[in-house]
């Protein structure tokens, strides 16, 4: 093969997210559910079968978005988790490719085609939750990439208000997957106020800010609209998506919690090898002449306050920093080599290519999925129980989980049947207010079956005087399986 065609296997962005797609459909093969699939797999699942929406059946602190894409699932596909995984693959693709136009634009092919590796590569990590395709960032980064590349094109006046326009709509969707693409947004702002910083006057920037929100209100009242539908009300819209945010079990517990989960991403992990990057994006770049630069490095820091802001640092938050810092890395390795080599020397481009795919290749979570698809797995403990329940109870029965026991969650999910209480695990149970509607909810329907943990006993501080008793009085141990106990409700 000559080397021309070898170049433009490397340097062509179609090929190139071929590659990377291969690579992510592989991982998303893996084949047992994450802790939030099961949540919004059950969330989606109740919606669809059960006619129950998200904040009226079910408490959940996320946006609609991802809940409207589960539901659409179980329509479809009976709840298939790769389904909506691969949904997130081609979200991701799609992002990347975006990311190559963004580089191409403030920068160079180069750097477009080594930015959109690194995204996919890392969003694949098992750092930050690789296998999970199908979760919230996934969508948010999508929609918050297309928002900005849509403001690199306000400068055609023809295009202006369209362009404006349409960058409102793409950042209210991903805040409609999640709220924390509120930060991004004021990025946004950022971005499009120094991108325009010349040739426009302070009436026009002010016109381009309210033409965006406009944008953002209109993603915000289609989302809601379909909600309506289904009959939630806008209270009871504003509490399930935005004012949980203000409930204990949102965030992390204590500040030692906070410092401990953030060292282990920014010092003690693989996501360190940013910061060589980033130092060779601000090395010799004249960075404060360039706008572009301003806005990418601002854009970095609001979006790294918003990763902060529940303190947990599970790896899925983290992916929101990752446009920022890897369309940064692309143009700081990019330029390193225009710098270092002075020339468009391909066989060097190519060679940069395969070392940053060999750095950023997602080998552990790689290896995982194929050590379990080779392996002759067992039935999953959730499928098993699940299974057992849903055979043992008919359609009409409700069942509990107490705690917040990830197998515990997803066999709800895989029984098949109701959750006594919208609030169908523990985590936002942080009062006396949710405790008593817990209670309330168990004697309305009293669930024949409640899921514990053996070595988990039910806590009065966190469930309440009330349903500890409700529970000793009228339900007694039935069946054992591994570390999980379950309780039949007494025939008295």
């Amino acid at each position: 093969m000559k080397k021309s065609k070898v170049y433009s296997i490397f340097l062509n962005p179609f090929i190139v997210s071929v590659f990377l797609l291969t690579i992510l459909i592989f991982i998303a093969l893996h084949p047992f559910f994450g802790f939030d699939e099961s949540l919004w797999s059950y969330i989606g699942r109740i919606w669809n079968r059960n006619g129950i929406p998200p904040y009226i059946g079910s408490v959940e602190n996320k946006t609609p978005g991802v809940f409207i894409l589960f539901a659409i699932s179980d329509y479809i596909f009976n709840g298939s988790i790769l389904f909506v995984r691969i949904i997130g693959i081609f979200a991701i693709i799609t992002s990347s490719y975006f990311i190559y136009l963004f580089c191409k634009k403030v920068h160079s092919k180069l750097s477009g085609i080594l930015a959109m590796c690194i995204f996919s590569l890392v969003m694949s990590w098992s750092l930050l939750d690789g296998f999970c395709f199908a979760q919230t960032e996934t969508f948010m980064l999508l929609f918050s990439i297309i928002a900005f590349y849509f403001i690199t094109h306000t400068n055609n006046k023809r295009m202006q208000t369209k362009m404006l326009l349409l960058a409102g709509l793409s950042m209210g969707m991903a805040i409609s997957f999640k709220q924390i693409a509120i930060t991004t947004l004021i990025a946004l702002f950022v971005f499009f106020l120094i991108y325009s910083s010349q040739g426009k006057t302070k009436v026009q920037k002010v016109i381009g800010v309210i033409i965006i929100s406009t944008g953002v209100i209109l993603s915000f009242l289609a989302i809601y609209l379909i909600l309506l539908i289904f009959g939630v009300s806008l209270i009871e819209y504003i509490e399930g998506t935005w004012l949980i945010l203000i409930n204990k079990g949102s965030k992390a517990p204590n500040f030692e919690t906070r410092v401990n989960n953030f060292a282990d991403i920014f010092i003690y992990s693989k996501f360190t090898i940013f910061y060589l990057f980033l130092f060779l994006a601000f090395y010799k770049t004249k960075i404060l002449k360039n706008k572009y630069f301003i806005g990418l490095f601002i854009w970095l820091i609001i979006d790294f306050i918003g990763v902060n802001a529940s303190g947990y640092y599970y790896g899925h938050q983290i992916k929101q920093l990752l446009i920022p810092i890897v369309i940064l890395s692309g143009i700081g390795i990019a330029d390193f080599f225009y710098r270092k080599f002075f020339s468009n020397d391909k066989n060097m481009q190519m060679l940069f290519v395969v070392t940053v795919i060999s750095l950023f290749f997602p080998y552990k979570q790689f290896k995982h999925t194929v050590s379990l698809i080779r392996e002759n797995q067992e039935i999953p403990i959730y499928e098993e129980l699940g299974e057992w329940i849903e055979k043992s109870t008919d359609e009409k029965d409700y069942i509990y989980v107490l705690g917040e026991n990830a197998n515990l969650v997803k066999t709800l999910y895989c029984s098949n049947r109701l959750s006594s209480s919208r609030y169908f695990h523990s985590i936002f149970i942080t009062s006396d207010v949710e405790r008593q509607i817990v209670f309330k909810d168990l004697q309305n329907n009293p669930p024949f079956y409640i899921l514990n943990e053996i070595n988990f006993p039910i806590v009065k501080e966190l469930y309440g005087e009330n349903t500890f008793h409700f529970i000793n009085e009228k339900y007694t141990s039935f069946y054992k399986k591994d570390n999980y106990e379950i309780l039949k409700r007494n025939t008295k």
